[in-house]
């Protein structure tokens, strides 16, 4: 009989994802700890621990400095799954080692789900007035490209969320317009948009699968809640 996973006491999940055969989850938040359940009895069986300042262990490769937001699998890799948060890098992990990551991106600011992949393809959008929405080389850690979003001259882009559609097609949103875009990496040409959206600090896209690639795309956004 499955058992319960153990309360993460002094943390606050902000992201959590499966690994491809569904075997292994993993969750990321406040505590800038990653921990890894097995899917199968709901155990923690592994903590990527964060930095220690106190003792000196700064290195770049050894976890986050600030706390998470996005946690992703590769969609077409069962070990590799990268994270970023609010220290300005994104972090590519192997669940197979167990001490730290193996590569950096470094410069996004992510304050949600602002991660995806396909392919060698890292897509991040990052809580910044401009160029927040960019394409990175999941080999070299290096960009390739920054994306247009719809609006925002004025406002700033100031996104939070962002995933593929397809090989070419990604979806983004944020607080800057309130608004969401599907934008065509080829072209860089944004073929739909959605401006004053109800926007508060937190922002979830959605695209079930079997509308991705279709005609008739159906896009789901859901916002979170001022705190007080």
């Amino acid at each position: 009989m499955a058992g319960k996973a153990r309360p993460e006491e002094d943390n606050e999940i902000n992201a959590m994802d499966f690994c491809l055969d569904g075997s292994v989850f993993a969750t990321a938040g406040t505590d800038r700890h990653i921990r890894l359940y097995d899917s199968c009895t709901m155990q923690l069986f592994h903590t990527l621990e964060a930095p220690d300042f106190m003792t000196g262990d700064v290195a770049v490769t050894s976890g986050h400095s600030r706390r998470i937001f996005a946690l992703r699998f590769h969609p077409q890799e069962n070990h590799i799954f990268l994270t970023g948060g609010w220290d300005n890098s994104v972090k590519v992990w192997d669940k197979r080692i167990r001490k730290e990551a193996q590569r950096v991106i470094n410069g996004p600011h992510i304050c949600g789900p602002g991660l995806d992949i396909w392919g060698h393809c890292v897509l991040t959008a990052s809580w910044v007035p401009r160029n927040a929405l960019q394409l990175w080389d999941l080999r070299t850690s290096q960009l390739q490209k920054n994306l247009p979003f719809p609006g925002g001259h004025m406002q700033g882009q100031f996104l939070y969320a962002a995933q593929f559609c397809d090989p070419d097609t990604v979806l983004a949103g944020g607080s800057g317009t309130c608004g969401a875009g599907v934008i065509r990496i080829s072209t860089h040409q944004v073929t739909q948009g959605w401006s004053s959206l109800p926007c508060r600090q937190q922002w979830s896209l959605g695209i079930p699968a079997e509308c991705a690639s279709g005609p008739h795309r159906v896009v789901g956004v859901q916002r979170g809640c001022e705190r007080g």
